[in-house]
């Protein structure tokens, strides 16, 4: 199942929400997923095809499942007959664990959905109740895995997120250092800290400097207000 990594939807074409930075800048909304629609669930009167058992192990061949329903499932998808080998290279390469192997054709009784020909591959008879019934398994876990992927996040979108997060912040210092650079030198703060009372200080305030802006409604240190006090 394909994907599509995308801005949120809303105003300013997903510059909408972010967090604002120093110098008034906001960072582009985090990426989310844009998941195409899955389609329908297959039916159970029709053949499974192979794109449908790569979606349902995904993460795996579900360990309760028979070896005969897994040998079901690949030659119904496939649709003609198979070699062993053939079959369980199919199953081995989507999923670390299951009870297929070669010799589970002896435990096959006869009339089952899988038999062996005289050549040795492995026939399905499509006709039989156990093909319906492991394609019916086939569809619940394709709505489960479904379920799952849309309530747990996904791994390319947090590690594209991780990547964009870095290169955003590597750009940010260096506008800062930049700014700082042109930035002309202080020779001295704006305002300092004095605690008062003086000799018992309970709180602190801006102090005006001579050299400096002095805070609304504060008479400078040389003013005459100040010096008649």
């Amino acid at each position: 199942m394909g994907c599509a990594l995308g801005h949120h939807a809303g105003g300013g074409a997903g510059w909408a929400s972010g967090k604002l930075l120093e110098g008034h800048a906001l960072a582009p909304a985090p990426l989310r997923l844009v998941r195409p629609d899955p389609g329908p669930l297959p039916s159970p009167n029709q053949p499974l095809t192979v794109a449908d058992l790569d979606e349902a192990w995904r993460e795996g061949v579900p360990s309760a499942w028979s070896a005969q329903r897994i040998a079901i499932c690949v030659l119904d998808a496939h649709g003609t007959a198979m070699p062993p080998d053939d079959a369980l290279a199919f199953v081995t390469a989507r999923s670390r664990w299951m009870l297929l192997s070669a010799a589970s054709a002896r435990y096959w009784r006869r009339g089952a959905a899988v038999g062996v020909r005289d050549d040795g591959l492995w026939q399905l008879d499509r006709a039989h109740d156990a093909v319906r019934s492991a394609r019916q398994a086939v569809r619940e876990r394709l709505g489960l895995i479904r379920r799952w992927a849309h309530m747990r996040p996904d791994r390319k979108v947090l590690e594209a997120n991780r990547k964009r997060f870095e290169r955003e912040r590597e750009a940010h210092a260096e506008r800062l250092a930049a700014r700082r650079a042109a930035a002309p030198p202080r020779s001295s703060p704006a305002f300092v800290m004095r605690g008062f009372p003086t000799r018992c200080p309970r709180a602190t305030a801006p102090a005006p400097t001579p050299c400096g802006p002095t805070p609304a409604g504060m008479p400078r240190r040389d003013s005459p207000a100040r010096a008649a006090r």
